[in-house]
């Protein structure tokens, strides 16, 4: 069956156009409406509309699209639907190859409307994951909302805040800074980033009732880059304002990549004791039970001065790399670190096993927030979405250090440096 790639942006301004969001009293009748007007499936409509599914469409259903179009044109003329329509007929007329981009709505001169929203970023520390999905979310957020929205956002970094109270102040000062009087500010969302700022705020929510109150009027809650979501209390709230994406782990993934990539030398797990996502993390290394692996306590002062016998293994991490990754190959130019951002093989590291957090956080924006700013779904039946690593190799890097990575890691590497 011919296919063509239609772009995700002109499939939302056809299904808008033949069902407008909030003509159904409920989400689900939108989707029922969809699928009596196209002849295509409630749960294909969705998952479409929603971003989740990218593969190309069948002719047959850009067709029908078009057909329902030309049915509502006939009924209503609109130059929007016949635009669409003279669109979606070329998508039909060209080969399988062909890309649909949606073309821009306004018109020069034309006066925007917006509605505004505020998005207060809780940060767990200053590391890089914490900026890159920030900067992703944001990304994410103007794009989609660019003709719809003005947003107003703000940030804080909890690294700073050294006990649970300086942390509560914390979030209090971030929400603070908006204007959340309704005449002006449609919603806030706080958008905690990483397994710390999502424990501070469950905590915060359980103690304060006023702000737990508010969870049923303007604030929401979209958390993403937890670790364990379920041990900081988030999902213990009303699943109705709170959705999380792109949490969980993939240290067992991330072992067996290193193992695969370099099976000779003993892998150190570096772990700092007083952070929280540190020791899940090293339970969960603990937990894979891999017979070269090690876990290395270091804390203190003197955190990035390694032990003789760990700088002549491969040494990674968690938090620990993430955030002192250029001081350990700094004061350590003879061990071979693997990195958990893909930023780090620019730092030394001679492998990268992370997540591409700047483009999570642009799917983050793009599969919740976005659509919930436009009232299009339900945070609760969005589920909570596991990483997908990304690895990388700086072959620099290996040649320095004499390591030789095998043909099949490398292979599995999305980013390599020369």
């Amino acid at each position: 069956m011919p296919t063509r790639s239609v772009d995700i942006r002109l499939l939302r301004r056809a299904f808008d156009l033949l069902a407008p969001p909030g003509a159904a009293p409920k989400q689900y009748l939108r989707w029922k409406e969809l699928a009596r007007l196209t002849g295509l499936g409630e749960h294909w409509i969705r998952k479409r509309y929603q971003n989740r599914d990218l593969s190309e469409l069948e002719i047959k259903s850009v067709e029908r699209i078009r057909r329902a179009l030309e049915a509502r044109h006939q009924i209503a003329p609109d130059d929007a639907l016949k635009d669409l329509i003279a669109q979606f007929a070329a998508a039909e007329d060209h080969g399988t190859t062909f890309r649909v981009e949606a073309r821009p709505t306004r018109l020069p001169g034309e006066r925007l409307r917006l509605r505004v929203v505020n998005v207060g970023f809780l940060r767990s520390s200053n590391a890089n994951y914490c900026q890159r999905l920030e900067a992703g979310i944001l990304f994410g957020m103007l794009d989609g909302l660019l003709l719809t929205h003005l947003i107003n956002d703000e940030s804080v970094d909890l690294g700073l805040a050294r006990n649970a109270a300086a942390r509560a102040k914390a979030i209090h000062q971030l929400l603070g800074r908006f204007n959340t009087d309704p005449a002006y500010v449609d919603r806030t969302y706080i958008i905690p980033l990483g397994t710390v700022a999502a424990t501070a705020l469950a905590r915060e929510l359980g103690n304060n009732p006023r702000l737990r109150q508010r969870l049923g009027k303007d604030l929401r809650v979209i958390f993403a880059g937890v670790t364990e979501p379920a041990s900081t209390g988030i999902l213990e709230f009303s699943r109705d304002y709170i959705g999380g994406i792109f949490a969980g782990n993939t240290f067992a993934d991330r072992l067996e990549f290193i193992a695969d990539a370099f099976p000779d030398p003993d892998i150190a797990f570096l772990y700092d004791p007083e952070l929280p996502q540190d020791i899940i993390a090293r339970d969960h290394v603990l937990a894979c039970r891999h017979n070269n692996v090690k876990v290395v306590k270091v804390a203190g002062p003197h955190a990035t001065r390694l032990p003789p016998n760990v700088r002549k293994c491969l040494v990674t991490g968690y938090t620990v790399i993430n955030w002192r990754i250029h001081e350990l190959a700094r004061d350590n130019p003879h061990t071979a670190f693997i990195g958990v951002n893909t930023s780090d093989l620019g730092r030394g590291a001679v492998l990268s096993t992370g997540n591409d957090d700047l483009r999570f956080g642009i799917e983050c924006a793009q599969k919740l927030l976005v659509p919930d700013c436009r009232n299009e779904v339900n945070l609760r039946d969005m589920e909570v979405l596991r990483p997908v690593p990304v690895y990388g190799v700086n072959q620099k890097a290996c040649n320095l250090h004499g390591l030789v990575p095998r043909a099949a890691a490398r292979n599995r590497c999305t980013v390599v440096v020369e």
